[in-house]
C-alpha cells in the first residue's frame, strides 16, 4: 500500500523509487534493536530487503526476484563496493513469496506494517549461508540481472560463489596436513607439492560479513512469540595452502609459511601464493601487484594490496 511509512528509515537513497515501503521487522535481541525493511515493486515482483548497520556489520541492500518457471529465485546483496549474485536458497525464507506472506499473517493478527517482535535464544534457528570460490560474472550471468539489481550495484564489483547453507557455526580458522579434502574447481587444484624441510598444511577461514532474518514460512498461519525465527549469518570462506614447520628459517618456497598469515592482507596473498590465480576476490585486498616486493622476501610472489587506494598498481 502506498501509505505505509517507516518513521524510523532514513536511508532511502539505496531504494529505487519504483520500490514502495511493505514491512518493517524489529527483532529485540538482548534489549538491541535488530532492523529489517522490505519493499516491493508490484511491476517486477521484486522486492529490497535493507538490514541497516548493527553488530559490527555494514549495511547490507539485497534485490531479490520472485520465482521463476523453474522454482528459482536470485538475489543480489550489495554491501559497501561489493555485490554478490546468487541463486537464493529457500532454507533463508527470503523469497518474496515468503515476505509477502509475512504481511499477510502479521496484518491479519491485527499488527501493523511496523512489527516489533523480542527474540528469545530458545526460538532462533540460526542459518550460515557460506560462500567459496568466489568469481567475477560471465557476460551471461550479468544479462541476468535486473535493471533494479544494476541501480542497486551501482558499478560495483559483483561476483557469484557456490554456496552451502550450514547449521552449525564452522571454526574460524584451521590448518591441518595436506589432503583432498573435496572436489575443488579445476582452477583450484592442490598442489601436492611440499617444501624441502616444511610440511605441507591445507586449511579454511571463514569470516561473517552480514546477518538478517528470515520472513515466515509459507505454511506458517500465526506469529506468537515462541515462533522460531531463522537468523541467517552470510559467510565467506577461502581455503588456502602453506607451509609449516620449516627446518629452514629463510624459506622462501612457493607458498607463504603459515605462521606469516596473520590478518586480512596476508590471507589474499597466501590466497594468490596456494592457487596462482587472483587475491582474495571479496577482500579489500584483493589487487594483486606483481611488480611489489612483499613483506616475507619471497620472490616468488608479490603482494596483494588495499583496492580502495590502488585500483592500478603503484610503480617503483
Amino acid at each position: 500500500p502506498d501509505n505505509v511509512k517507516f518513521p524510523d528509515f532514513n536511508e532511502t537513497e539505496v531504494v529505487p523509487a519504483n520500490f514502495k515501503p511493505l514491512i518493517s521487522n524489529t527483532y529485540v535481541v538482548d534489549g538491541v534493536d535488530h532492523a529489517q525493511y522490505a519493499f516491493y515493486d508490484e511491476e517486477s515482483k521484486e522486492a529490497i530487503v535493507h538490514v541497516p548497520a548493527h553488530a559490527g556489520f555494514d549495511p547490507v541492500v539485497s534485490v531479490i526476484t520472485s520465482k521463476d518457471q523453474e522454482g528459482k529465485a536470485k538475489i543480489l546483496s550489495c554491501q559497501n563496493d561489493i555485490c554478490d549474485f546468487n541463486n537464493l536458497p529457500d532454507e533463508l525464507n527470503m523469497n518474496v513469496e515468503n515476505i509477502l506472506h509475512d504481511l499477510k499473517i502479521r496484518t491479519r493478527n491485527g499488527d501493523n506494517q511496523n512489527f516489533r517482535q523480542q527474540v528469545q535464544e530458545t526460538n532462533v534457528q540460526k542459518i550460515f549461508t557460506v560462500r567459496s570460490h568466489f568469481r567475477e560474472l560471465t557476460d551471461e550471468e550479468y544479462g541476468q540481472l535486473t535493471p533494479s539489481m544494476i541501480e542497486v550495484a551501482n558499478g560495483n564489483a559483483i561476483f557469484t560463489s557456490d554456496i552451502a547453507i550450514e547449521t552449525e557455526e564452522a571454526a574460524m580458522d584451521m590448518f591441518y596436513p595436506i589432503r583432498q579434502v573435496e572436489p575443488e574447481p579445476e582452477h583450484h587444484r592442490l598442489s601436492k607439492r611440499q617444501a624441502s624441510g616444511c610440511q605441507l598444511m591445507y586449511g579454511c577461514q571463514d569470516s561473517w560479513t552480514s546477518c538478517g532474518w528470515g520472513y515466515s514460512p509459507l505454511n506458517l498461519e500465526v506469529v506468537t512469540p515462541t515462533t522460531p525465527n531463522v537468523h541467517n549469518y552470510n559467510t565467506q570462506r577461502f581455503c588456502v595452502q602453506c607451509q609449516r614447520d620449516c627446518t629452514n628459517p629463510n624459506y622462501k618456497g612457493l607458498q607463504m609459511k603459515c605462521e606469516d598469515i596473520v590478518d586480512e592482507q596476508s590471507l589474499s596473498l597466501a590466497y594468490y601464493a596456494s592457487w596462482r590465480d587472483t587475491c582474495i576476490p571479496r577482500s579489500r585486498y584483493r589487487k594483486y601487484c606483481e611488480n611489489l616486493p612483499n613483506p616475507y622476501g619471497n620472490p616468488w610472489f608479490g603482494k596483494c594490496v588495499d583496492y580502495h587506494q590502488n585500483t592500478v598498481c603503484p610503480q617503483i
